[in-house]
């Protein structure tokens, strides 16, 4: 059911943008997918985002009904509905955002590992190309199927370039200090023991995600000032 609704429909989508291409390459398919999707899913990231901004702004008022309703959590939770409401705010846009965007990556992790391995005919759809080789060495130089330290490093350097940018709309106690510190050496830990193709990815993807970050942030920061 998985693979049928989501693994196959993402295969089939990078076997199409390889096949267009002049050299039919896995590097720059995953660039290109990766791109595409992160477009497709733009609406439920920007939310996400947005919620994150908003959280900010109110946090100080649902700590202050928090402490002032400690002992009455009906009370409670009637107040931090009508702030939430107020400020136009659900508390499961976010959980709603990866709920829809993990069964993806999920997916994604599973295209790509498979890719290592060259087209697999069985999962392409009737009419897609037949591809009898898709080009695993990007730039030249990397080999996509293999790990490596390079590419390794530059995903986690970027994975701690988002966890900070991330860290400046938030509030930060120990955990998210933590973690801040921690998220390019899991990172780093993670995808060094994979097929490079996962750390070009990764990459890729925290760009865009960088990107759609201070996007949204300065839109956000614009709509407040016509308010104001």
């Amino acid at each position: 059911m998985f693979e049928k609704f989501f693994i196959q429909p993402i295969y089939n989508i990078l076997v199409l943008i390889a096949a267009n291409l002049s050299q039919p390459n896995l590097g720059v398919s995953v660039i290109v997918l990766v791109i595409f999707l992160r477009l497709l899913l733009w609406p439920f990231f920007h939310k996400a985002i947005v919620s994150q901004a908003v959280i900010k702004k109110i946090q100080p008022e649902v700590e202050r009904i928090r402490k002032v309703y400690k002992n009455d959590q009906v009370a409670q939770t009637k107040e931090l509905l009508a702030l939430y409401k107020k400020n136009n705010f659900n508390p499961f846009s976010s959980f709603l955002g990866l709920l829809i965007q993990l069964p993806v990556l999920i997916a994604l992790y599973q295209v790509f590992l498979r890719t290592t391995n060259g087209v697999e005919l069985s999962l392409l759809y009737p009419g897609v190309p037949r591809l009898g080789e898709l080009q695993t060495l990007f730039l030249g130089a990397f080999e996509l199927t293999q790990a490596n330290l390079i590419f390794s490093l530059i995903a986690a350097l970027l994975q701690g370039g988002y966890s900070f940018l991330l860290s400046k709309t938030q509030k930060q106690g120990l955990t998210e200090i933590t973690m801040l510190l921690l998220s390019p050496l899991i990172t780093f830990a993670v995808v060094s023991r994979l097929p490079s193709v996962i750390a070009l990815y990764w990459s890729v993807t925290t760009i865009i995600s960088i990107f759609q970050q201070l996007i949204t942030e300065r839109l956000i920061k614009k709509a407040n000032e016509r308010v104001s």
